[in-house]
């Protein structure tokens, strides 16, 4: 058998050069515009009797894992949510959970505010 010449392997090298080089660039490209693809979701939740914040309030987007807690003054930040309608659900022990569609716009921020009924636990 003859050996292969390097001639024939050099342009094999260079294209998978220019393959992976493609690759990179459409990873690049692919992130701005995945980022464009969603927008942010603002609240506050109080208590609907006394008007007070009401802190460590569990807001998340419903079928998600996606959700935070509400700091001390009530209020809540959901970044990257994807575009679209989603339902916002806050819960906290001791008060009724509530839900709100908010429509998500790209780049934009949405805001959803709760007002909290107290609700007796039964034991």
């Amino acid at each position: 058998m003859e050996p292969i010449p390097r001639r024939t392997v050099r342009p094999l090298s260079r294209l998978s050069g220019a393959f992976a080089t493609l690759a990179l660039l459409a990873v690049a490209v692919a992130q701005p515009l995945a980022a464009q693809a969603t927008g942010t979701i603002t609240g506050r939740v109080t208590d609907a009797l006394t008007g007070r914040p009401i802190s460590d309030a569990q807001v998340s987007i419903a079928g998600t894992s996606r959700g935070t807690l509400t700091n001390r003054t009530g209020e809540f930040l959901l970044p990257a949510v994807p575009v679209g309608e989603v339902t916002v659900r806050v819960l906290f022990i001791g008060f009724s959970s509530q839900s709100q569609q908010v429509t998500v716009t790209a780049a934009a921020t949405a805001r959803a505010d709760f007002l909290l009924q107290a609700a007796t636990i039964d034991l």
